[in-house]
């Protein structure tokens, strides 16, 4: 609960300096390209627009290769995501760069998958404004 409670404050903090909206935020043009071929590509329930913070789209992964995952909430906001590895929870959550919501509200992320990364299931967790969303990361072998 207190990195979550750090998250909130690092959440703060850049939200009250940040830069006017861009729309360079945008959900990559096909989860598949984002993900690489060869990851199974799990997509969440479309949200409603009066849900809040939701995941519409998490991509499992092995090591080595690219995920992804993509947040609905309102247009403009300012989003943070935080991923703890599987079997790291007594660590510090890795923190993504904040990225502001597109005029359709989504915000989206893609990394690599650490290749020393374990199997097993990550967690994520997507702040954005006074919204929180979390969601499971598969990391297999």
């Amino acid at each position: 609960m207190r990195l979550f409670s750090l998250l909130g404050l690092t959440f703060l903090l850049y939200t009250c300096s940040a830069a006017p909206p861009s729309d360079s935020a945008s959900a990559p043009a096909s989860p598949n390209a984002a993900a690489g071929a060869s990851a199974a590509l799990t997509p969440a329930a479309r949200p409603t627009p009066a849900v809040g913070v939701s995941f519409t789209w998490i991509s499992p992964g092995r090591p080595g290769q690219l995920a992804s995952a993509i947040v609905h909430t309102k247009p403009a906001d300012t989003c943070l995501l935080a991923f703890v590895a599987p079997e790291l929870a007594h660590r510090p959550a890795l923190g993504f760069t904040p990225k502001r919501a597109d005029r359709e509200g989504q915000v989206s992320w893609t990394w690599e998958i650490s290749p020393t990364m374990p199997a097993g299931t990550g967690h994520l967790q997507a702040t954005c404004g006074a919204g929180m969303a979390s969601g499971n990361l598969t990391i297999g072998r």
